[in-house]
């Protein structure tokens, strides 16, 4: 064989790749806003036992079964959220996952203030929180002095044999 495949695929929607492509020609750089959270999705029956057996202390009844993101850590929480409250909507839209919800943090701009209805101890609450910067680690996404595959004599090289 000439070619293989890993049998690895990747997919970015459309509209990110034009906003990331528009950001980085004006800009310079991507900057994607965030909460500054941690979270867990809770949208289906298996994720919500794998959230009860993470964290047993957690009384069931307080998190809500259907929809919304938990808070799985206690670390550097914005001003007005908890550890364990459940994120159920931005500024009045409601989403059910990871991926509506990543979608709706993306139609604001960093430094904007937003607010989150939160369900904590089978309550419904607002919490007003300013969006930060979502942190990319560069140094580590992409090391400096790594390996070069194509630097020859690293590498023993295999011709066809005949």
């Amino acid at each position: 064989r000439i070619s293989e495949n890993a049998g690895v695929g990747l997919a970015i929607r459309g509209d990110v790749v034009e906003e990331s492509l528009k950001s980085m020609m004006e800009t310079g750089t991507v900057s994607r806003p965030a909460i500054g959270i941690q979270i867990m999705p809770l949208g289906h029956p298996r994720q919500r036992k794998v959230v009860m057996k993470k964290y047993p202390e957690v009384d069931p009844e307080a998190i809500p079964n259907v929809s919304g993101m938990i808070i799985s850590t206690d670390e550097d929480l914005p001003e007005g959220l908890k550890q364990f409250d459940t994120i159920i909507g931005i500024n009045g839209t409601l989403f059910n996952d990871g991926v509506s919800f990543s979608h709706l943090l993306s139609k604001y701009k960093v430094g904007e203030k937003v607010s989150l209805m939160v369900v904590r101890k089978r309550r419904y609450i607002l919490v007003d929180v300013t969006l930060k910067e979502f942190p990319v680690d560069i140094e580590r996404m992409y090391p400096q002095g790594g390996i070069n595959p194509f630097e020859k004599g690293k590498k023993e090289e295999k011709s066809p044999q005949n």
